[in-house]
């Protein structure tokens, strides 16, 4: 937000052109798991709607992690409002977001892009540090998560095209993730392709 989109906002603002990002989780905020689990529910309830209001780019982002699965009558409800049908109902958000917003039209495939994080250093981590970034580590349902996780990164690239996805490396310093300049000028300079074919005829 702050450095990517920044820079897309300086350039096309002399084109009059307004940027607007959206992200389905800004201003909700949440400290405990319940609170971050109502969360995740009142994304499940507008995101399919916020994607239809995101078009026409969609950037996917993922790491080692595939997210919180709701109950599968919420997201069989969520996605009959919007006749939209999944090949099964146990489905996170993040992978729900992806398929509906992405996979299901060739030209929503056309303008994504999507992200894959190499691995962090779990190995140097504490056990708590590392569940957040990785759902091998988170229990019973680790195992289960890390196969969905690898099924949606196999399906993504089987439908989008190796073209559109791009694999970046970010370093840890025992505290927090760093090193990420060269996957903030990858995106930028990505998006500003697309996005200067589109608005260099009001230069």
């Amino acid at each position: 937000m702050n450095v990517v989109f920044k820079e897309l906002e300086d350039r096309l603002i002399e084109r009059s052109v307004h940027l607007e990002p959206i992200d389905l989780r800004w201003g909700i905020e949440t400290t405990s798991e319940k609170e971050k689990q109502n969360k995740e529910l009142m994304v499940l309830k507008v995101c399919l709607g916020e994607i239809e209001r995101s078009k026409p780019f969609f950037i996917g982002i993922l790491g080692d992690r595939y997210g919180w699965i709701p109950p599968p009558i919420r997201i069989k409800d969520a996605v009959n409002e919007h006749d939209f049908t999944l090949s099964e109902n146990r489905k996170s958000i993040t992978s729900l977001e992806i398929e509906y917003g992405v996979l299901s039209e060739k030209l929503k495939m056309s303008r994504s892009f999507f992200f894959f994080r190499e691995p962090l250093p779990y190995s140097k981590m504490s056990d708590n540090i590392r569940k957040n970034y990785c759902d091998y580590y988170n229990g019973e349902e680790g195992e289960e998560k890390k196969q969905l996780l690898a099924s949606l990164k196999e399906s993504i690239i089987k439908k989008v095209g190796k073209e559109r996805v791009f694999y970046y490396k970010a370093g840890w310093n025992g505290e927090k993730v760093t090193d990420l300049k060269d996957f903030q000028t990858l995106v930028t300079e990505l998006l500003w392709k697309e996005l200067n074919d589109l608005t260099k005829e009001l230069v």
